[in-house]
């Protein structure tokens, strides 16, 4: 994901970057749900069934498909970013 410019962010939880991703791309939504569904299981410990295991891989291999003919996702913070290295605040 992080190679398609839609990395985590530092304090970011799996459903909260599931989310994010899933509002700024509709593609993401179902192959996010799934994997954060898988995720809580594999990694606390609890009881993962074959065909949650199955569904999680498709829906890594779904994303792996996606992914690269998105558009680069855009950056707000970039809007408030100076266009030039000569950029100064002037009146």
């Amino acid at each position: 994901m992080r190679q398609h410019g839609r990395g985590r962010r530092a304090a970011e939880t799996p459903a909260g970057y599931a989310a994010r991703l899933a509002g700024t791309e509709a593609a993401l939504a179902g192959p996010l749900a799934v994997l954060t569904r898988a995720y809580g299981p594999v990694r606390y410990g609890g009881r993962v069934t074959d065909e949650d295991a199955a569904l999680a891989e498709a829906a890594a291999h779904e994303l792996s498909t996606v992914l690269p003919d998105l558009p680069p996702p855009h950056d707000p913070l970039a809007d408030d970013a100076p266009h030039s290295p000569e950029h100064k605040d002037q009146p």
